[in-house]
């Protein structure tokens, strides 16, 4: 996660992946599932609020120790695990409609 530090534009990419992943939940045919699309959404708005974040930070402060990331690491790692978790599941199919034999 230093490399987000050291390069903040980086923290941009996360946000653009994430969101595309959001547009296309949203406007792919089939079943919507509302709660997948919102974090994957959220997922996306941390990431952007966080590389805008570090880029405040850098240009105004010098900070030798970031206590702050301390705080903000653990949620954004805990809002990717959920938005890929949330997209996988969100554009998977339900194995229970394959199980149902055809009808003759």
């Amino acid at each position: 996660m230093d490399l987000f530090v050291r390069s903040p534009i980086l923290g941009c990419l996360p946000a653009i992946v994430f969101g595309a992943a959001f547009l296309h939940m949203l406007f792919s045919s089939g079943r919507k599932r509302y709660l997948a699309t919102g974090l994957v959404f959220a997922a996306s708005l941390a990431w952007a609020c966080y590389a805008q974040y570090e880029f405040f930070v850098q240009r105004e402060f010098d900070w030798n120790i970031r206590v702050d990331l301390l705080a903000i690491y653990p949620v954004l790692i805990l809002l990717t695990g959920l938005g890929i978790g949330a997209y996988l599941h969100g554009m998977g199919t339900s194995s229970r409609n394959n199980l149902t034999a055809p009808h003759s």
